[in-house]
């Protein structure tokens, strides 16, 4: 595997390549709230099957300008998908372009980083997305997303232990664009055809309430993506909230299944 830090006028971030010269396609990884640089397990198994993985780091976030919130990690995304395919992503230490990736076929997201990846497919329809320890929304009202986490509490801790690296807009922004984002009028629903896979760990995630995520599942997918979704919810019994653990044979031939096949293997 190739690593090349890149750093555009108003973003910063990692390109992942196969360390040959043949690339089946590329994918964007999203990450969660907060989030580690460099590679993880899910960058790594998808770069085995011959992806470039581009991750950049959201809006507000290390080197990235601006501040965060998850609007404007969903507006980075198209952003950086102009970027790549049009030869624009930036050596960060040369300046020197690199060659023009494959339009991205998917996105693959961490935790809360699916707030952002849930709202960029509602408006640009991509092949697949892979949503790790997926976050759909916070709100509890019926049907719930399953999440015992609470918001606020975590991005205050974010505020405290992260404030060199994570510099937040709005806190009330930041929270009503996470309680429900298929609730925004200014998205204009289409019904959605892209394959989602979401992957849940059974055994050790606080984040979740798991059997209140899977009962919800299919009802939660028809209510942000139309009823011409097609999706499926991997629950892992002995794997807690990390895409390392989450990443087990069964979960990584439903993977390589989607991004090679086509489908869901149901």
């Amino acid at each position: 595997m190739k690593s090349i830090k890149i750093k555009q006028s108003s973003y910063a971030g990692e390109v992942f390549l196969p360390s040959t010269s043949n690339i089946s396609g590329s994918c964007i990884f999203l990450p969660g709230f907060p989030y580690s640089l460099g590679k993880n397990s899910a960058i790594s198994f998808m770069v085995s099957l011959g992806y470039a993985v581009i991750f950049p780091q959201p809006p507000g976030t290390y080197d990235s300008d601006g501040s965060y919130t998850p609007q404007n990690h969903v507006d980075l995304i198209g952003k950086v998908i102009e970027d790549a395919v049009h030869g624009r992503l930036a050596h960060a230490k040369t300046q020197h372009q690199l060659a023009p990736l494959p339009r991205p076929r998917g996105l693959i997201s961490h935790s809360f980083g699916t707030v952002a990846a849930a709202s960029y497919i509602q408006v640009d329809n991509l092949d697949w997305a892979i949503l790790f320890a997926p976050i759909l929304g916070y709100s509890p009202e019926e049907p719930s997303h399953g999440v015992c986490e609470d918001l606020a509490a975590q991005i205050s801790y974010v505020q405290r232990a992260r404030s060199f690296t994570f510099r937040l807009g709005d806190v009330q922004e930041i929270i009503d664009q996470s309680w429900r984002l298929d609730d925004q009028k200014n998205i204009a629903f289409k019904d959605c055809a892209t394959l989602i896979i979401g992957i849940v760990g059974e055994a050790d995630d606080s984040t979740f309430y798991v059997d209140t995520l899977k009962e919800n599942w299919d009802q939660l997918i028809v209510d942000r993506f139309g009823r011409s979704a097609s999706s499926s919810l991997m629950v892992v019994p002995e794997a807690g909230h990390s895409i390392s653990a989450l990443l087990v044979p069964q979960v990584q031939s439903a993977i390589t299944n989607l991004v090679e096949e086509g489908n869901l293997g149901e």
